[in-house]
């Protein structure tokens, strides 16, 4: 792992910030209907390839945290994987 000087630390933890925010942003703008899955899945913002599908699938509507699971099906490599 590099060692950061305090510049170099601030812009990452500054880039981190916004990621959370905007991939925050995403989920809430699904959850309410404001955009579609396709217009998520069409975006080339980085934050958003970094999403967790779980997540993304958790904000849909009619899914939620219960149904996320199913939706996955049991033989999913991971609940982990990212968007891109």
């Amino acid at each position: 792992m590099p060692q950061l000087d305090n510049e170099q630390r601030r812009a990452a933890l500054a880039k981190a910030v916004a990621g959370r925010r905007k991939r925050a942003e995403v989920r809430q703008a699904l959850k309410q209907g404001r955009i579609s899955l396709r217009e998520v899945l069409d975006s080339d913002s980085e934050a958003v390839g970094m999403m967790p599908v779980r997540l993304l699938l958790e904000a849909l509507p009619g899914i939620g945290k219960f149904r996320e699971p199913y939706s996955r099906g049991f033989t999913s490599p991971s609940c982990r994987r990212q968007v891109r």
